[in-house]
Parts: structure tokens; C-alpha cells; sequence
């Protein structure tokens, strides 16, 4: 998984970002931050444009900033976790 730094993420166009983009920040998978959305763990603003999930990239660089971009996340739900 390739990893992308805070700056990157700020620099990206819009006000959302997809689960690609997050998991690469968050350093988690993009399977998990769906799973964790659909159950309303995820914790973060975010909505679905059909089946995609999109984050509020304020809200993410909020909370990569207070907790590092390699911090806890609040969410981790493994694979295969029912929704």
C-alpha cells in the first residue's frame, strides 16, 4: 500500500476524498473505512455517492493532525466483519 503524508492529502482538489486516499494517510485498508461506515464507526464526516464512500478532507486533516498521521485509529475493523 503506498503511503501518502498529510501535505499530500492537503493538497489534493475538493473537500472530500475517497477511501484510496484515506487509507493511504491513515495507513489502514480502504475495505475497513467502508465496513466502518456502513456500521457508523467510522468516526469521521462522510457520505456515500452510490456505493463509494467519500471523507471530509478537513475533517481528516483535523484528525491527522491531533493525532498523527500514523496515530491510533479509531476504527479498525478487520476483513469480514458483517455489516
Amino acid at each position: 500500500m503506498a503511503r501518502m503524508s498529510v501535505e499530500e492529502l492537503a493538497a489534493l482538489p475538493g473537500v472530500a476524498v475517497g477511501t484510496k486516499e484515506a487509507a493511504a494517510v491513515l495507513g489502514c485498508d480502504r475495505y475497513s473505512l467502508t465496513i466502518a461506515a456502513k456500521c457508523g464507526m467510522l468516526g469521521l464526516p462522510h457520505f456515500f455517492s452510490g456505493n463509494r464512500l467519500k471523507i471530509s478532507k478537513a475533517a481528516l486533516l483535523e484528525f491527522c493532525g491531533a493525532h498523527g498521521a500514523t496515530g491510533e485509529v479509531p476504527i479498525v475493523p478487520g476483513k469480514g466483519v458483517k455489516a
